[in-house]
């Protein structure tokens, strides 16, 4: 059995970028799903802000998914070789986090969150990120080798395909090149098929509103 677990709901969220990084870096865990106000209530102990996700790895209960994400990927070398590497690779990264915010609510709340995506998220971003990529001549964000960045805004790509189809990509040839590597990467490929969460749906916000009684969405 493994000693790592990750808890949160049976969504994506905040916890889906921790899924890509223990599989791209061969960490086994478990993953407990919160299904009722008790779930929550047990693991108030544990959770240092009362929030999600939590994950409990090498004798910590780390919750924030920024630090979940960075020290899994110092575990993994995916943090760059150097000083500089490593703060581009954080910028860029919370650049992915921004991306990622227009997509969390999809399917949870009321409005026309397609929309908004379309008219802002898109012309803010993807510009952005296919420069970077432009700038690259090793086809990653930065340095020769992937890193958090990468795995950042792979997961953003694939909630944009996941909507919108390839199309809003397909505008820009660096960022769908760097989609098509990423994708058919080995461990990427796993992640793809044996461990994403599904999009937003009726059931997960019930879920939610079943953990988070005091909470209305």
């Amino acid at each position: 059995m493994s000693d790592v677990e990750l808890y949160y709901f049976s969504g994506r969220g905040l916890a889906e970028i921790a899924r890509i990084l223990l599989t791209v870096a061969d960490i086994q865990y478990k993953e407990v799903n919160l299904k009722t106000r008790d779930d929550y209530v047990n693991l108030l102990p544990d959770l240092l802000f009362q929030q999600l996700p939590l994950v409990r790895i090498d004798g910590m209960n780390l919750v924030q998914s920024g630090a979940i994400a960075r020290y899994i990927s110092g575990k993994a070398k995916l943090l760059g070789d150097s000083a500089a590497e490593a703060a581009r690779i954080d910028m860029l990264y919370e650049g992915t986090r921004d991306f990622l915010k227009f997509f969390l609510f999809c399917g949870l709340e009321p409005g026309d969150k397609l929309a908004e995506i379309k008219e802002k998220a898109f012309p803010r971003y993807l510009p952005a990120f296919n420069k970077v990529l432009s700038e690259s001549s090793s086809g990653y964000l930065v340095g020769s080798r992937m890193s958090l960045a990468d795995l950042g805004l792979f997961e953003v790509l694939l909630a944009t395909v996941d909507y919108f189809t390839d199309e809003p990509i397909n505008e820009y040839p660096k960022l769908k090149a760097f989609y098509e590597t990423m994708r058919t990467n080995e461990k990427i490929a796993k992640y793809i098929s044996s461990v994403r969460k599904p999009k937003n749906d009726a059931t997960l916000m019930e879920t939610v509103r079943q953990v988070f009684t005091h909470v209305k969405i």
